[in-house]
């Protein structure tokens, strides 16, 4: 903590954000539930959390911390942020005794706090567990960040298929956002992990078991909640296409009843093995009929 001093071009973007919020009146103290609890903060704060929560949608990772801020308060810190008495944040941090700092392990506000919010929360919390004499602070993990550089071709290989689930689920999980927004901060130092496997080559079920870290409720209802979204985006951008109307809405109903048809014939169970589609084949005359019908826009558009 004692080399990190963002100024001049070093997380300047950060301090954009942190002024930008500073400017709108938002504010940030730190809440010590030792020294005297506050009931009515802690309902507001779980209020926060489940605004937080719904315009998340996405399954919990399985490798990583649960949101739980109120476990173990006595091995936490945390910082609130308010404007006009009104709580439009907070960020727990857990202590890391072992090393003498804080992982700041929840950063939580409302979808529509102002901006600059989150940044001013990281900043002041960083200041002050500076001032406390804190070694060292961890944003946590950047998830599969760089993780197609390995040394020998089997790990490459590895980090290839990582990298390649990074990328399918980034609107999902949206791993691009989240590492950008770590890297605002110009950390002092990063520090590489690692995933521990065995046998040392790439198996069906070592396959499985990533697939699993991403999909802690089963392969089953992810394949369905990303079938459901990719039919959203697909109707989406259908309908902001410039063509016939009737056609542009017969097109997006289809491809989206397409692949709403084929993710409630998924399997509804989670179980340890892979789950398999079970379809059957007049789910794809919708899908033919949609893919029709943006062919058929296709034509409209060069002619």
């Amino acid at each position: 903590m004692t080399s990190y001093a963002p100024r001049g071009d070093r997380a300047k973007k950060a301090r954009a954000a942190r002024n930008h919020a500073l400017r709108l009146g938002v504010t940030v103290r730190e809440y010590r539930p030792l020294e005297g609890l506050e009931p009515k903060l802690e309902q507001e704060m779980l209020r926060v959390l489940a605004a937080w929560c719904a315009s998340h949608p996405a399954q919990p990772l399985a490798f990583s911390l649960r949101l739980e801020p109120f476990a173990w308060m006595e091995g936490k810190r945390y910082f609130v942020a308010e404007q006009d008495g009104r709580l439009v944040g907070f960020l727990v941090g857990t202590r890391l005794a072992a090393r003498g700092g804080v992982y700041l392990e929840d950063v939580i506000r409302l979808p529509n706090a102002p901006y600059g919010s989150t940044e001013l929360l990281i900043l002041t919390a960083l200041e002050t567990l500076a001032r406390d004499g804190v070694r060292e602070a961890s944003l946590g993990v950047a998830p599969l960040q760089g993780v197609e550089q390995q040394p020998t071709r089997g790990q490459r290989a590895l980090g290839c298929v990582a990298g390649f689930v990074r990328d399918r689920v980034t609107h999902v999980y949206r791993f691009k956002s989240l590492n950008h927004f770590k890297r605002k901060f110009a950390a002092s130092r990063y520090e590489a992990n690692y995933l521990l496997y065995l046998p040392p080559r790439l198996t069906p079920r070592l396959l499985l078991g990533l697939a699993g870290a991403f999909t802690p409720e089963g392969l089953g209802p992810f394949a369905r909640d990303l079938l459901r979204r990719t039919a959203q985006r697909l109707a989406r951008t259908l309908t902001r296409l410039p063509v016939v109307p009737a056609l542009r809405a017969f097109g997006a109903a289809l491809l989206a009843g397409a692949l709403l048809v084929l993710a409630r014939h998924l399997h509804p169970t989670p179980t340890p093995a892979l789950h398999l589609v079970r379809t059957h084949p007049w789910w794809m005359v919708p899908a033919g009929a949609g893919a029709g019908a943006v062919a058929a826009h296709s034509r409209l558009r060069r002619h």
